[in-house]
C-alpha cells in the first residue's frame, strides 16, 4: 500500500476538539492508512524536541491549540467536528468523572501533568452542578465557549495550560473569528449531530466511496442518556449551560446550516452530474464473467493480514475478528446489475458449524445465499446484490468483509483472526 493509503488520499491534521465525535471519525480516518502512517503524538508538546520522523505519517490528530493546527508546518488537509455546547461540557464532565471512560494512554499523559492530576481528582467528587459553577481556570475553559475559543487566537495549548493562560474572552469578535476560520482555516468540518451527512460529505469532497450507516459507530451507552440520546438535566443546570455557551450555540448553528448548504449543493452537483452521464455515457461492457480475484493479486486493501500459505500450496490472508476488512476490486459495473458475488473461504470447520461473514458491495448489504464446501477445508459462500441506480457505471468497488466469529489462532502472534479469505468472485446475473 502507498504512504497516500487506500484511496490516495492527501495527509490531514484533525482538530479534535474534546467530546465531539473525534473517536469514531479518528477510527475512520485511520482505517485509510497503515498503521505506521497514522502519528502516535496527540498532544503539541510530544511534537517538540523529537527526531523528525514524525513527517512521514499522514493523519496527525489531537487535542491542540488553533494556532497550532493554523501553523501546521505540512502541506496538510485541516478538519474539525463541533457539537451542541450543552452535550460537549456534560460529556467532558462525565469522561473526567467517571475515570473508566478515559483511555489508559490520556491517563498515562497526564501522569507528565501534576495540575491536570490534580484537577481530575478534584472533578471526581464534584456533581455536575459543581463543574459548571467552578471558579476552577482550567474546568471555566472546558465549560465556557471552548469550540469558539479553540478556533481563534484565543486558544492554548490545552495539555499544558497553565492558570493564567485562561483569558476567557467572550465577545462577538470571538465568535466571527472563528466563524471565518472555521470557513477559511479548515478544508473540511462537520457537526456530530449529523455524523452521517458530515461523512458521506467527506466522502463525496474527498472521492471516498460513501460509507453507509453510522449507527453502530455513533451510539452512546453512556447510561445516564435517556432513549433520545440525550442527557436529563435539571433546568437551572441547562440554563445555566446556555449562558456559559452563547457563542458556542450560535457557532454550532452556523456550521449546522453550512454543512446543510454544502449538502444541498453537493447533490445539485451530483444530479447535473447524473443527468449529463446518462445523455452521453453508454454501458460500460465487460470481456468475461466471472471476475475472479484471488487473494495474492488484491493491491489494495485494508484490514488483511500478510499473505499466507497452506499445505495444500493455497493462499490466504486473515480477516480480524469484529474488525472489517475492505478490498477493492476492478471491474466495470452498470446501474441496476444483479451480481452474484463467491467468497472462498479456508476453514476446518464442518459445515453445521460453519458461519459465514456479512459482506458489503459499495455500503449495499449483499444477501447470503448459501455456503458450499468445495474442497479440503474449503468453502464458497454465495451472496447476491443489486447495484443501485445512483451506483453510474463504475470500475472501483469496495467489498467489505465482517466477520463476528472468533477463530482459534495459529502461530497467530497474538492477532484476534476471523475468516482465511482464499479468493473472490464475482458474476453478473443475466
Amino acid at each position: 500500500m502507498s504512504e497516500a493509503g487506500i484511496f490516495g488520499l492527501p495527509a490531514f491534521v484533525y482538530h479534535h476538539l474534546p467530546k465531539t465525535a473525534g473517536s469514531t471519525f479518528r477510527t475512520v480516518m485511520e482505517s485509510y492508512w497503515e498503521p505506521e502512517a497514522v502519528c502516535r503524538f496527540e498532544v503539541e508538546d510530544e511534537f517538540a524536541g523529537r527526531d523528525e520522523s514524525w513527517r512521514a505519517a499522514r493523519f496527525f490528530a489531537g487535542h491542540f491549540s488553533y494556532g497550532f493546527v493554523r501553523d501546521f508546518p505540512l502541506d496538510v488537509q485541516r478538519v474539525v467536528f463541533l457539537r451542541n455546547p450543552v452535550e460537549r461540557v456534560v460529556s467532558q464532565y462525565y469522561n473526567f468523572h467517571d475515570a473508566s471512560r478515559r483511555p489508559q494512554h490520556w491517563d498515562d499523559r497526564t501522569r507528565e501533568h501534576p495540575e491536570m492530576r490534580l484537577l481530575l481528582d478534584a472533578v471526581r467528587t464534584m456533581s455536575l452542578s459543581d463543574f459548571i459553577g467552578s471558579r476552577e481556570p482550567f474546568i471555566q475553559n472546558v465549560v465556557r465557549n471552548y469550540q469558539t475559543r479553540y478556533l481563534t487566537d484565543h486558544s492554548t495549548d490545552p495539555a499544558r495550560m497553565l492558570p493564567q493562560d485562561c483569558v476567557l474572552e467572550d465577545s462577538p469578535h470571538m465568535l466571527e473569528e472563528a466563524k471565518g476560520n472555521l470557513l477559511h482555516s479548515f478544508d473540511f468540518f462537520g457537526v456530530q449531530e449529523l455524523f452521517g451527512m458530515s461523512m458521506n460529505l467527506f466522502c463525496a469532497q474527498y472521492g471516498l466511496p460513501p460509507l453507509g450507516t453510522f449507527g453502530a459507530m455513533t451510539r452512546n451507552i453512556n447510561p445516564r442518556k435517556h432513549g433520545l440520546g440525550r442527557y436529563e438535566l435539571s433546568e437551572a443546570v441547562l440554563e445555566r449551560l446556555h449562558a456559559l455557551n452563547s457563542l458556542d450555540m450560535e457557532l454550532w448553528r452556523f456550521a449546522q446550516n453550512v454543512l446543510l448548504e454544502r449538502v444541498e449543493q453537493s447533490v445539485r452537483s451530483l444530479t447535473a452530474s447524473r443527468s449529463r452521464e446518462k445523455t452521453v455515457a453508454p454501458d460500460v461492457p465487460c470481456c468475461s464473467w466471472p471476475v475472479v480475484f484471488p487473494v495474492e493479486t488484491l493491491k489494495r486493501f485494508r484490514g488483511l493480514y500478510w499473505l499466507e500459505e497452506d499445505g495444500l500450496g493455497r493462499k490466504f490472508r486473515w480477516t480480524g475478528y469484529e474488525t472489517p476488512a475492505v478490498l477493492e476490486l476492478e471491474f466495470p459495473v452498470n446501474g441496476n446489475d444483479a451480481l452474484m458475488i463467491a467468497l472462498d473461504i479456508l476453514s476446518d470447520a464442518p459445515p453445521e458449524k460453519f458461519t459465514a461473514p456479512s459482506l458489503a458491495f459499495d455500503s449495499l448489504e449483499c444477501r447470503l445465499l448459501r455456503a458450499d464446501r468445495v474442497g479440503p477445508m474449503q468453502y464458497s459462500v454465495k451472496y447476491s446484490v443489486t447495484v443501485a441506480d445512483y451506483h453510474w457505471p463504475r470500475r472501483i468497488h469496495l467489498l467489505k468483509v465482517n466477520e463476528h466469529l472468533f477463530t482459534e489462532p495459529y502461530k497467530a502472534a497474538g492477532r484476534l483472526l476471523g475468516s482465511c479469505v482464499h479468493r473472490v468472485a464475482v458474476d453478473r446475473v443475466v
